[in-house]
């Protein structure tokens, strides 16, 4: 293990950290613990913000549990844009994955057993979309 994920391994005096520190639902206290170390060392990098990762989150799981899919998510009006404003619900998923990819491996595992669920839910829900190229991530490919 890491030398900065055996200093982060719980608060000063043991026990668990505040559940208000828990903004990424599912996400184990040692995850958060590492993320807290991530955005202290490096502070203007929002893919290591628990919040942010939070608001990630939840803007992917409320698309894929909406009662219908929209066809189109490329209107600006639309209103399955997520709450990040002017880009589509995809974005988010798109955010997630680079999260995954810059996070530690722990982390990124974490991350990834959260999402297996939604990108599952997503892709029965949804049809191949042939007018997307195919070099897109496969959630953009998704109508």
């Amino acid at each position: 293990m890491p030398g900065w994920a055996r200093r982060v391994q719980g608060p000063p005096g043991g026990g668990r950290y505040p559940r208000e520190w828990r903004a990424v639902p599912g996400l184990s206290t040692r995850a958060h613990a590492v993320l807290l170390e991530l955005e202290r060392v490096h502070p203007r990098e929002p893919l290591f913000r628990a919040d942010f990762l939070g608001q990630l989150l939840s803007s992917w799981r409320t698309l894929v549990n909406r009662p219908r899919i929209r066809h189109s998510f490329s209107e600006p009006d639309d209103p399955c844009y997520c709450e990040f404003g002017h880009d589509p619900p995809q974005w988010a998923r798109s955010e997630l994955e680079a999260a995954c990819a810059a996070l530690p491996l722990p982390v990124a595992r974490e991350l990834r057993a959260l999402l297996r669920p939604l990108d599952a839910r997503f892709r029965a829900r949804t049809l191949p979309d042939l007018s997307v190229p195919a070099d897109r991530p496969w959630w953009y490919r998704r109508c």
